[in-house]
């Protein structure tokens, strides 16, 4: 036998131990990558399930009292909604908003804005925020919040709105 034909056999042997490897890693590879995608299916799941605390803007409500002595500016109420779109319920809610202080600015006098908290909001419930403000500038404006719940940690935003001017 020459040294071609010995390297040709040895070759093709290397060549057939080679494939026969690589279908028996094939099932291997496959079962993991299934394992992966069912790792992946469950983890969208378990976030699919969690709470899902949304703000958004009411409406405004303008105070047709007259104003007080020494302010110049109308009072209203602002008025934001928090809702749980998730699956589940969030306990400890706390949100914060903020507004845009050109635009407007607390009003504390008669009483005091405090922050949004419920011990526990079901999935799909819905709450009221108000915040009193002396409006400084009519338009367009933005709110930032701030909502914290034990399942989910932090979700922050902003909320674009119009403040309407008050008809006389």
């Amino acid at each position: 036998m020459t040294w071609e034909v010995a390297i040709f056999w040895v070759a093709v042997l290397s060549l057939v131990v080679t494939l026969v490897y690589g279908e028996r890693q094939r099932p291997n590879h496959a079962i993991q990558q299934k394992s992966e995608k069912e790792r992946l299916r469950r983890a969208w799941e378990e976030v699919a399930l969690r709470p899902d605390l949304v703000v958004s803007f009411e409406w405004a409500v303008m105070e047709y009292r007259p104003p007080n002595r020494g302010s110049q500016y109308v009072k209203a109420a602002i008025v934001f909604r928090i809702t749980n779109n998730g699956k589940s319920a969030a306990h400890n809610v706390h949100c914060e908003i903020r507004l845009d202080e050109e635009c407007s600015e607390p009003d504390d006098l008669h009483r005091k804005n405090h922050d949004f908290y419920a011990p526990d909001m079901e999935p799909k419930a819905t709450k009221a925020l108000s915040k009193r403000v002396s409006v400084r500038v009519y338009g367009p404006t933005k709110a930032h919040y701030r909502c914290v719940c034990d399942e989910v940690g932090e979700t922050k935003g902003v909320i674009e709105f119009e403040v309407p001017e008050k008809s006389s």
